[in-house]
């Protein structure tokens, strides 16, 4: 598991969780936000997996 692949994870964590607070509090721009952080962490755990 390389860095790319932690980071990445994380990533997706941290926008899994702030989609989930959006949604809890009705903020349609965090959850676009978080959204966004999972696809970040998509692409780089992708790119620590092609690395490999």
């Amino acid at each position: 598991m390389s860095e790319h692949d932690v980071e990445g994870e994380r990533k997706q964590a941290e926008g899994k969780a702030q989609e989930e607070m959006a949604e809890a509090t009705d903020d349609t721009s965090e959850k676009m936000k978080g959204k966004g952080k999972q696809a970040v962490g998509k692409v780089q755990e992708e790119i620590g997996e092609a690395t490999d």
